[in-house]
């Protein structure tokens, strides 16, 4: 009988294992027949009972070598397993030479094509044993071919359902050793089946495990490396921060990050004479690449060979918003292809890099565009009038709100002699470019009035003209253009295409004031009428940009002028201050969650109701 191999210590033995010994102490008085079907029965046990041990690929086809060879006699055995392609290699022998006449270690690989043979033991003729020959058909002719040339007396085929896991080669018998029967070798072949079915099995979930490891890690990595380019200050740390991801994660010795036909990051080594500056040439030459690359994957032969005699093995686009750049990495440091999931851990990477890059170069601008604005609209609060003129008998306010942080409203008062100039204009468009249009109108008419031009049709004519003659086609300025005698309430202007200004009268009368022009700015010439009114006591003014009666609720409704002459109205005892804050808190309540989303100007004058002696 053969000796247990299950591996338990003889002090520890397995309960299978010291139910065989009962049988070995029946050898001498049994039948050798019998004798012969209790050793193999007691092998089959003893393989299922060390089959229960964690074993690997390898020690479970030395197992299934070593039972055979035990049980047969064989002069050797050798077990040729299947690989994805249906090609058998050798998984294990023993001996592991010199066992058959002619033999070496192993045997060339063996293919079988079309259907198996339907037998699980196939002997040759003349062989050993009490099978006559297999029904010839092309696999099996081709597996006793195979046979003869390896010196094998008969095969075992190893199935796992419709699939060939294996075959086991077995040599002759020792002589004197008849060998065994078929129902050994095939009871021998379903657990050897199914045993290499359950290595195949553990094997996939290895696989499995360390592909969800390597996963996982590379998750972390990224969520780690994410965490730093988001915290980076500048754009030189987000650079180091994927070199050292990017050329750590793959092992490689060098890379190089290259945007706008320069190298802006470097790492690894680098040979005193070696012209990187060539490398950013080839970078312009690789077109938009959607991921990474190894280089010889590229179309461009000529490519190709720049890139591999400056040692680089793999291209990595980076890319966000307005930012290109190239990331190049040398060939992973154990000479290996990237898999998969490298590839798409670096293609986050470089993404997660060029985010971040392009959120520091859009905060910059934001952060310099803020400085900007804030300086323009300091600028353009120092233009307006810092407080209002308040002639004898009059009460005259003033307000600009600007929707961004500087708007194309404005509002000014220039006193000549015995007149007061008042304005109030709005320039298409919103920010700083209106802004500056509206600068130089508040120098254009001062100018105009402080050197002769009072009259308001010659003002509106040379401020058309500076408009016309000094901004873009589509740009224009609507605007209302007064002069006020404070001694006798004469009010001449000239609305220039701008939202009526509303007079209430001191009786309750509501006056709007159309006369003047179309818009400034859009034609060369424009005809100009002059409007002229006297302003009573007790009679309120108002002057206002279409911030005001286009300010629109969450329904859609905005705020018409009846909302400000109801003001108007009802608020003539107060100042005309307080008019204009009203006005403003009631537009600014109306709009709601809206908010106000055009600039705000409003003049208000007011003729006091009773003059001073």
């Amino acid at each position: 009988m053969t000796p247990g191999v299950s591996g338990a210590p003889e002090g520890r033995a397995l309960p299978a294992t010291r139910y065989q010994r009962l049988f070995g102490t029946l050898g001498t008085s049994m039948d050798p027949r019998v004798e012969r079907r209790v050793s193999e029965l007691l092998a089959l046990t003893d393989f299922g009972v060390a089959l229960t041990e964690p074993l690997s690929g390898p020690e479970t086809a030395s197992l299934i070598v070593l039972v055979a060879m035990g049980e047969t006699g064989a002069r050797w055995a050798e077990l040729l397993l299947a690989d994805g392609s249906g090609t058998f290699t050798s998984a294990a022998r023993r001996p592991t030479s010199g066992a058959a006449s002619g033999s070496s270690d192993g045997h060339p690989p063996f293919r079988l094509a079309g259907p198996l043979p339907e037998a699980t033991v196939i002997r040759l003729a003349g062989g050993a044993g009490d099978e006559a020959d297999a029904k010839a058909n092309a696999n099996e002719a081709r597996l006793g071919a195979f046979m003869r040339r390896t010196g094998a007396a008969a095969s075992v085929l190893l199935r796992s359902g419709e699939e060939l896991r294996g075959i086991l080669l077995l040599g002759p018998p020792h002589p004197g050793f008849a060998g065994s029967r078929s129902d050994f070798l095939e009871a021998l072949a379903v657990y050897a089946a199914a045993a290499l079915e359950r290595c195949r099995r553990d094997e996939e979930l290895h696989a499995t495990n360390r592909s969800l490891s390597l996963n996982v890690y590379q998750l972390r990595s990224l969520m780690d490396l994410a965490a730093g380019l988001h915290r980076a200050r500048d754009e030189g740390a987000v650079w180091d921060l994927l070199l050292n991801g990017a050329m750590g994660h793959v092992l490689a010795t060098r890379g190089v990050v290259i945007a706008e036909g320069r190298v802006i990051a470097a790492r690894g080594p680098r040979r005193p004479d070696e012209d990187w500056s060539r490398l950013a040439r080839t970078a312009a030459s690789l077109g938009k690449l959607s991921r990474a690359t190894a280089v010889d994957e590229l179309a461009d032969a000529d490519l190709v060979r720049d890139l591999e005699g400056l040692q680089m093995g793999w291209t990595v686009p980076v890319a966000s918003g307005a930012l290109r750049a190239t990331l190049f990495l040398g060939t992973a440091g154990t000479g290996r292809e990237l898999a998969e999931a490298e590839r798409e851990f670096l293609d986050s990477l470089a993404g997660q890099a060029a985010a971040a890059a392009e959120g520091l170069r859009l905060t910059r601008a934001s952060i310099a565009k803020e400085q900007e604005l804030a300086a323009a609209r300091s600028i353009q609060a120092r233009l307006l009038p810092r407080e209002s003129p308040q002639p004898e008998g009059w009460d005259i306010a003033g307000i600009n709100i600007p929707c961004l942080e500087v708007g194309g409203d404005a509002f000014d008062y220039l006193a000549v002699d015995d007149g007061l100039f008042l304005t109030i204009a709005d320039v298409s468009g919103k920010g700083a470019g209106p802004a500056l249009i509206m600068a130089s109108v508040q120098a254009s008419l001062r100018a105009c009035y402080g050197y002769g031009h009072q009259r308001l049709d010659e003002a509106v004519s040379a401020l058309n003209d500076f408009l016309h003659a000094h901004t873009e086609d589509s740009r224009y300025m609507t605007g209302i253009l007064s002069r006020l005698e404070p001694a006798n309430g004469r009010f001449d202007y000239v609305n220039a295409g701008h939202v009526h200004p509303v007079l209430v009268r001191e009786d309750g009368g509501v006056e709007r004031l159309a006369a003047g022009s179309t818009v400034l700015g859009l034609f060369p010439r424009i005809s100009i009428e002059i409007g002229r009114l006297r302003l009573a006591r007790g009679d309120v003014l108002a002057m206002f940009t279409d911030g005001l009666t286009e300010a629109e609720n969450p329904a859609g409704d905005v705020f018409d002028e009846w909302r400000i002459v109801d003001v108007l109205s009802r608020s003539r005892e107060r100042s005309a201050s307080e008019i204009c804050g009203e006005l403003l808190t009631l537009a600014r309540a109306f709009a709601g969650a809206n908010r106000l989303h055009d600039d705000l100007t409003l003049i208000v004058v007011k003729r006091k109701g009773v003059l001073p002696s």
